[in-house]
């Protein structure tokens, strides 16, 4: 059996016409969108700020997913260009993750000085969840066989940071919720926003040595 059943209704013969790329982004996309929807409700409900500025993450990560979809069908429809369309998507993807970087270092450093909530268990609960369907994300970019472009490793680190965030959150949340000490929540998402920004410059560099180097007999199999 292939390593991707979705092969098997998206693809032709021909390899080159595969959309097996596109159709996992996609999936993580629709996953992300999801994701989005909730916290944002969740946010509402409970009030919590954290929520909706995870929320905006979410959102930027949706955006790397639509440029790797996008750099997907370039590369399906113009083989000659992948080298050019996966190092340019690298770059883009990075800056992306970067701002994300930021915008969580900043919005740490003002709760440091400014505490905003008493984690709610409603906060708790929407961030587990999110964390739940980041996991599925980080599950469906996993199980189709090794990919050693930028476009996956980049969409990977997307979807981790957003996951890490999650389980930032719940367990921010519990941690406060045990001590009462409101510090813990900034220290976490300080810890996130530098490992964002290595990451972010792991896809830089990736982006710069991207070679092309997608193999179609590594990544997933046609039956």
């Amino acid at each position: 059996m292939g390593h991707y059943q979705g092969c098997r209704f998206l693809a032709t013969q021909n390899e080159d016409d595969c959309r097996c790329e596109e159709y996992r982004y996609m999936k993580v996309l629709f996953i992300g969108i999801l994701i989005l929807i909730i916290e944002i409700f969740g946010g509402l409900v409970s009030g919590s700020l954290a929520l909706l500025a995870d929320a905006g993450h979410v959102f930027v990560d949706n955006g790397a997913a639509i440029i790797s979809i996008l750099v997907a069908i370039v590369v399906r429809k113009w083989r000659g260009s992948e080298k050019f369309a996966r190092s340019m998507g690298g770059y883009v993807n990075a800056t992306l993750l970067l701002v994300i970087a930021i915008w969580v270092g900043f919005e740490a450093i003002t709760r440091f000085y400014n505490p905003r909530e008493i984690v709610s268990a409603w906060m708790i609960s929407t961030a587990f969840l999110g964390g739940v369907l980041n996991f599925w994300q980080k599950m469906e970019l996993e199980q189709h066989g090794e990919h050693n472009h930028v476009t996956h490793k980049a969409m990977h680190k997307h979807v981790e940071s957003d996951l890490l965030q999650s389980v930032g959150v719940v367990a921010g949340g519990i941690a406060i919720y045990l001590t009462g000490w409101q510090a813990i929540d900034p220290l976490i998402s300080l810890y996130i926003a530098y490992k964002m920004v290595v990451w972010s410059i792991e896809i830089f560099q990736m982006s710069g040595k991207e070679n092309g180097g997608h193999s179609h007999q590594h990544g997933h199999h046609h039956h």
